[in-house]
Order: structure tokens, then sequence, then C-alpha cells
């Protein structure tokens, strides 16, 4: 039986770096778009809940369509 050799990965590390910084403004940039649908959502949600004449199905229309398989 054969002796398997170990595979060394380099990385540089300011690419290394780099790839974490754009990583995490990436992620707050996304974190930052779901605070502000939640916030609209929520807008949304006290606005219906104000005014007695809407029912239950108009907040089911906010929510996202199931996708289908």
């Amino acid at each position: 039986m054969g002796r398997r050799e170990a595979h060394v990965v380099r990385i540089d590390a300011p690419l290394l770096c780099l790839s974490i910084y754009l990583l995490q403004s990436y992620l707050a940039h996304i974190m930052l778009r779901l605070a502000l649908v939640e916030r609209l959502l929520i807008a949304e949600y006290l606005r219906l809940l104000s005014h007695p004449t809407h029912s239950c199905s108009s907040l089911i229309q906010l929510l996202p369509s199931p996708i289908a398989p």
C-alpha cells in the first residue's frame, strides 16, 4: 500500500486579510438590508393592524410565495 502525501496549501496573508475584510463588509451590507426590510415589514404590519377593515388575508399577502418544487 502506498503512502499518501499531505497536500500543503499556502495562503498569502495579505490576500487572506483582504478576503476576510471584504467578506465582513459584504455580510454587514446584507445585515443592514435585512434590518431595513424588517423595519418595513413591522411598519406595514402595524399599519394593517391599525385599520380594522383589513383582514388577516392582507397580512398573509405580505409573506413571500412558496417556491414550487
